[in-house]
């Protein structure tokens, strides 16, 4: 689910994982235009694509990420565990 200013692609909530019964959700919205509510948009469509096709959607983000925590909660997903991502810098 994209949202677009003209052409260009300002939001998206894609899927970068999916089963018969589960999807997982991934989101992402241009610097530019963050705090206008269009993540929120973009999961409820993707979010109601996938109840229609009777499929469990699914959000996971580190701990530290509070913004995507926050639009987690708006949308009714609830905590079942916590965890921190750690990854390799150079």
């Amino acid at each position: 689910m994209a949202v677009l200013d003209g052409e260009d692609v300002v939001s998206e909530c894609i899927s970068i994982f999916s089963s018969e019964k589960r999807v997982e959700i991934d989101i992402w919205t241009d610097e530019a235009c963050r705090g206008k509510g269009l993540a929120l948009l973009a999961a409820q469509r993707m979010i109601s694509i996938c109840v229609e096709k009777g499929k469990t959607p699914h959000w996971d983000c580190d701990v530290h990420h509070l913004v995507s925590a926050k639009l987690a909660e708006k949308l009714g997903f609830h905590w079942t565990k916590t965890y921190v991502l750690f990854y390799a810098s150079r």
